[in-house]
């Protein structure tokens, strides 16, 4: 099996070895067979996270924290990380040559839910690395139906929400090709 394309779609908690150990995924008493090892997608997925975890800069200013909790805007929202965004950039520009590397196109998908800074910069990573850019954001995204508890993460209505825009997206840009 060789992946014609690698959909990405990063959060913290997929780079967080705590809580997501992608090489013995025996956390939480959820194991991966050995089949599913073996996959050149799962090997490629351990690649990217340990590319995300082990990268000396990551770890730098907070380079995974959306927002600068040290500092708050006049109306009391937390500031963007500026370090976070760039960090993001030089992240993905390597993780999309480590997806390239292994012969698979790379699309990026934003967030369902995300703010303006962080979106401009996913659209700028997807320009500059000439890979396909699927945006996810909804506007009914402060629609609390879409979301889990945390106010955050899609919950089943949200994935679906998602799926639908991944293929559309797929479907405009003739990603999908005999596969339909």
């Amino acid at each position: 099996y060789r992946p014609q394309f690698v959909l990405a779609l990063f959060g913290i908690n997929d780079t967080n070895e705590a809580l997501n150990d992608l090489s013995a995924r025996v956390a939480f008493g959820f194991n991966v067979p050995e089949w599913v090892v073996d996959l050149r997608t799962y090997r490629l997925a351990c690649i990217v996270r340990d590319y995300a975890l082990h990268h000396p800069k990551v770890e730098e200013h907070g380079a995974w924290t959306f927002f600068d909790r040290d500092q708050r805007g006049e109306d009391g929202a937390w500031v963007d990380n500026p370090f976070f965004l760039e960090q993001l950039k030089r992240n993905t520009a390597e993780i999309i040559e480590i997806v390239r590397s292994e012969g698979a196109d790379y699309a990026m998908l934003s967030y369902l839910k995300s703010n303006e800074p962080l979106r401009k910069v996913l659209v700028e990573i997807a320009e500059e690395n000439d890979v396909l850019y699927i945006d996810l954001f909804d506007e009914e995204a402060g629609n609390k139906e879409l979301f889990t508890a945390d106010g955050f993460h899609p919950n089943e209505e949200g994935h679906r929400v998602m799926a639908e825009k991944i293929y559309e997206g797929l479907l405009e840009n003739e990603s999908l090709g005999e596969s339909r």
